[in-house]
């Protein structure tokens, strides 16, 4: 069996029985039940070690290398294979496929009503993540950038940034794709710095203008000398690491591609437009689905981009490479890279894109951390203190509230009587004027004494029962 896909043979001969004798893999599986049941695409796979138990000769897999363009044998009957594995693919497009295969174990987990094949945990933590990312979409402010992107973009973005394993990324990108990064009209919106920011408010302190601090002015707007020289330097080595299919215009060397090779220009994603509103451009590879990928990447929101949020279609921007020099002497210039090669650009790139992000916003909380220390905020640094000062004293407040409450909640008072202390007598009146107190007050302080109190007798108390 010839087959294009490497992770298909891995699938297939795994757990087969290797004969050491005749150096082949038997037609024999010894595969636990537990694996059989969890294991990713259990329908297909089944049948598969069925057919293949079945077969009285050996099964052999060999890999044959996909979309190359050769003209042996092997490729020309890949061609063929995909050509018809996709007519297949449309045809059963409209249909449901059955729950059971041939060879399948019957056994049915569903989760949220869809069945589930494959790992079972897996498959809860999947449902997790999109109930979690859905939860997020439908807040109106945090939820904005969430929107403009697919649930599974979102997801893989997140994973993305948790394989780096890098905090300061983590906690950046986590407060970028909610919104809730500490700009000044972030800031003037709360509750808890009160009065307008403490006095701050919401304008830029590094424009001129004094134009609304908002993401989107913060990370591609801002005019000032260190989040632009940032921003340059973040789209310098975002340029720097293109695939080959790529390059700024006018920065590729003569030798880069072929001279006859057909090219367009389309506008640079991850460059933020200048003071007159103009974009750097890219030198691509003339063809019609580069052109409508661009397009989709240009009408995506600029502050997604900015942080690394990219939209799908940036794998077809990224997934082609230069064709061997045989093929371009017969007029084809570039080739689709692997599928995994080009996940692992992808994902290169929006690290990139979100470290360039990072970087505009250390930039930018320097410039604020020197304008707020600069001799003419003296009077508002004061105010802040004081206002930092108030509200410390506000919450120490409501600390010990709560605490009291808690604490009268679990040591309720007893019940009082109709009266406090009813008056039945004179004698009991006089004994109020004298300053005694009631006598149901002395019996009650009685009551509530501790036993070695109410009888203890001093320095003598352990002659008290002679």
């Amino acid at each position: 069996m010839h087959t294009d896909s490497e992770s298909c043979i891995g699938a297939i001969n795994r757990d087969r029985i290797y004969c050491w004798e005749t150096g082949m893999f038997s037609s024999s599986y010894a595969i636990p039940q537990r694996r059989v049941i969890l294991s990713a695409a259990r329908p297909v796979m089944c049948t598969l070690r069925a057919v293949i138990a079945a077969r009285s000769g050996p099964v052999r897999l060999h890999h044959v290398r996909a979309h190359y363009g050769s003209t042996d044998r092997h490729s020309l009957f890949n061609a063929e294979a995909d050509r018809l594995a996709n007519r297949a693919r449309v045809r059963a497009a409209r249909t449901r496929p059955p729950n059971f295969l041939f060879g399948e174990r019957s056994v049915t987990v569903t989760v949220a009503k869809i069945r589930v094949v494959g790992s079972y945990r897996r498959a809860i933590e999947r449902r997790d993540q999109r109930a979690l990312v859905t939860r997020l979409r439908k807040l109106e402010s945090f939820g904005a950038l969430a929107r403009q992107a697919d649930t599974a973009d979102v997801l893989s973005y997140c994973r993305a940034v948790q394989r780096t394993h890098d905090p300061v990324l983590a906690r950046f990108a986590m407060c970028a794709i909610c919104g809730a990064l500490p700009t000044e009209r972030t800031l003037s919106r709360t509750t808890g710095r009160g009065n307008n920011n403490m006095g701050r408010g919401a304008p830029c302190k590094m424009c001129v203008g004094g134009a609304e601090e908002s993401q989107t002015h913060a990370l591609l707007e801002c005019r000032h000398s260190g989040p632009v020289e940032a921003r340059t330097r973040t789209a310098a080595t975002t340029a720097s690491a293109l695939p080959p299919s790529l390059a700024l215009l006018g920065a590729r060397p003569p030798a880069y591609a072929p001279a006859a090779a057909p090219t367009m220009t389309i506008p640079s994603w991850f460059h933020a437009r200048d003071a007159a509103g103009g974009v750097e451009t890219l030198l691509a590879p003339r063809c019609k689905p580069f052109q409508e990928a661009a397009l989709d990447i240009a009408r995506s929101d600029p502050l997604a981009r900015a942080i690394g949020l990219t939209p799908p279609e940036l794998s077809d921007i990224l997934g082609w490479d230069l064709a061997p020099m045989a093929r371009q002497l017969g007029g084809t210039f570039w080739v689709k890279s692997s599928l995994k090669e080009t996940a692992a650009r992808v994902e290169a790139h929006r690290l990139d894109l979100l470290r360039g992000a990072v970087a505009v916003w250390s930039a930018r909380c320097r410039a604020v951390n020197r304008w707020w220390h600069g001799p003419q905020r003296a009077a508002a640094r004061a105010d802040m203190r004081r206002l930092t000062l108030a509200a410390g004293h506000r919450r120490m407040v409501a600390k010990r509230a709560r605490a009291d409450k808690r604490y009268a909640k679990k040591h309720p008072r007893p019940p009082g009587r109709a009266s406090t202390h009813p008056q039945r007598s004179e004698a009991a009146r006089k004994r109020v004027r004298l300053g005694f107190g009631p006598a149901e007050a002395a019996r009650d302080a009685v009551a509530k004494a501790p036993r070695s109190d109410r009888y203890d007798l001093g320095p003598k108390r352990y002659l008290r029962w002679y």
